[in-house]
């Protein structure tokens, strides 16, 4: 199992406006809204406490349903929590308390950016043990159901970056992440003798 906090995310300003559209259904990105979000984001550090615990166990210690379907040929799976924990959260209610919502609409995406980069990042460091053992990476898979979970923070211990699920439905904090990816060894082609 391995423990990773306070790792550098880097925020990226145009998803960060993609998911502001999306979610406030805002139409155009005006340059005020720009500034706001660059704002925002050059501060982010200030509500952003990365962490993130994740483990690689073999098919054989997999032996609950995960609710998706699984690729053929795994051998390995990677179980892994991120979280940017609770300030975020903290700013959001304070700022909707004074009625900007577009402000926390901001903080809600750069939350979601944020989580979104910390399980990519975990991705990359899990790809490199990947290689050593001569498997790639399936897509991440975002587990969500809490029967699943319940058995996956068997695996990995949520309590180490301080998530717990919250009345068996959500994280706590809220900006936090489970997911699986599954390792499929690398197939070797036979070499072609010319006859």
């Amino acid at each position: 199992m391995r423990k990773i906090k306070k790792y550098k995310i880097n925020l990226r300003t145009r998803n960060i406006q993609q998911l502001l559209k999306t979610i406030s259904k805002v139409s155009e990105i005006t340059p005020q809204i720009e500034e706001a979000v660059k704002r925002e984001k050059d501060h982010a550090d200030r509500i952003i406490s990365s962490a993130a615990i994740y483990d690689t166990v073999d098919r054989e210690k997999v032996n609950f349903d995960l609710g998706i379907e699984m690729p053929e040929n795994w051998v390995a799976a990677t179980f892994y929590l991120v979280t940017i924990g609770s300030e975020i959260e903290r700013e959001i209610r304070d700022v909707q308390s004074t009625e900007e919502n577009i402000l926390a609409k901001i903080l809600h995406s750069i939350g979601l950016d944020a989580l979104d980069q910390s399980a990519n990042f975990i991705t990359k460091l899990i790809n490199e043990e990947a290689k050593q053992e001569d498997c790639t990476l399936t897509n991440q898979y975002k587990l969500t159901s809490f029967a699943v979970l319940d058995n996956v923070f068997k695996i990995i211990d949520s309590e180490k970056i301080g998530v717990k699920l919250k009345n068996n439905k959500t994280f706590e904090p809220q900006y936090s992440s489970c997911g699986v990816i599954f390792w499929v060894p690398i197939k070797k082609h036979a070499k072609r003798v010319k006859s």
